[in-house]
């Protein structure tokens, strides 16, 4: 008895032994596929941070992009007001010169006097006649007879 009883404890105790063992390589097993489970959700944390900061980084880019355009479309409405500027001020220029083209022929018609004033004033007043050879051309008879009313002060 006692020898069968030892080989039954004997059994027994390789029994538990193995049982221990086993729940030691499950609990092994579990710890394994715990840490893996960990690890792969750690990996995905780490995926999905890299693609948030991708994400992050292309927003940026585009921002950086959208900002660049805004610059160039500012730049372009300025470089065209430039130039609308620089038309306005030939268009002015333009206007002015024909305003003057149209004054000096006004100009001409008010200094054209000596052509009626006889010889002997002309000889006596040497400077009108520079002005009859310059202006008298572009005057009619009439505006010649009108004027002197109108321009010469009596210098008499």
């Amino acid at each position: 008895m006692d020898v069968e009883e030892e080989e039954e404890e004997e059994e027994e105790m390789e029994e538990k032994e193995v049982e221990e063992e086993e729940e030691q390589e499950k609990e092994l097993e579990e710890e394994e596929e715990e840490k893996q489970g960990e690890e792969q959700m750690e990996e995905e944390k780490g995926v999905e941070l890299e693609e948030e900061i991708v994400e992050e980084e292309k927003k940026e880019e585009k921002g950086e992009e959208v900002l660049e355009e805004e610059w160039e479309e500012e730049l372009e409405a300025e470089v065209e007001l430039e130039e609308e500027e620089h038309q306005v001020l030939q268009r002015k220029c333009k206007l002015v010169e024909e305003e003057c083209k149209e004054r000096k022929c006004a100009c001409i018609v008010v200094i054209d006097v000596d052509k009626e004033m006889e010889v002997e004033e002309i000889k006596t007043k040497p400077h009108k006649q520079l002005v009859v050879c310059q202006y008298s051309k572009g005057n009619t008879e009439e505006q010649c007879k009108e004027l002197p009313d109108y321009c010469l002060p009596d210098w008499t």
